[in-house]
């Protein structure tokens, strides 16, 4: 399941945290260890993808999430996780962060794609559009915290397994 949510006039999307899964509680796997899903073959292109960033993964990186700025997680950027390279990933948190940008309103069926196979794998997908960093890089910085909080302190599934909005 995908829970869609707005900043201002931007689509998030993430998966779901499930019980026991996608959060602290998780496993805390480094690249290559058995169930980290790391892809050693992508490697080459991911280094690519970090010398080549856009501009709003840079403002992520700096200022955010870049040498456990967020709360002490860290993170990686441009990280192969099985047949995909996420922009990024905290391995603690089993969070996947990806940026879109105009080029995405093309690949909305690739994208859910990509999500639905992190989500199987335990990760939660955040999707944020490049403009909402760029311009409102506080409030992309407050939903952030906001699901850390929701991880911190699980809340009940939904009754029936409805989708729940978050902000």
């Amino acid at each position: 399941m995908i829970t869609t949510v707005s900043l201002i006039t931007t689509r998030v999307f993430f998966s779901p945290l499930e019980k026991g899964a996608g959060g602290i509680e998780g496993r805390n796997q480094e690249a290559g260890e058995p169930g980290s899903h790391y892809n050693k073959s992508l490697k080459s292109l991911a280094r690519h993808l970090r010398k080549d960033s856009t501009k709003a993964e840079i403002i992520l990186w700096d200022n955010v999430l870049g040498a456990k700025k967020f709360y002490g997680y860290q993170f990686n950027r441009q990280f192969p996780i099985d047949d995909y390279i996420v922009d990024f990933v905290s391995r603690k948190l089993k969070w996947v962060i990806e940026l879109d940008g105009e080029s995405h309103e093309n690949r909305l069926e690739k994208d859910k794609r990509k999500d639905d196979d992190l989500t199987r794998l335990g990760y939660r997908v955040i999707r944020i559009m490049n403009e909402d960093v760029i311009n409102n890089l506080d409030g992309v910085v407050e939903h952030l915290e906001t699901l850390l909080a929701r991880v911190q302190s699980p809340q009940p599934p939904s009754p029936r397994g409805r989708e729940r909005e978050i902000l």
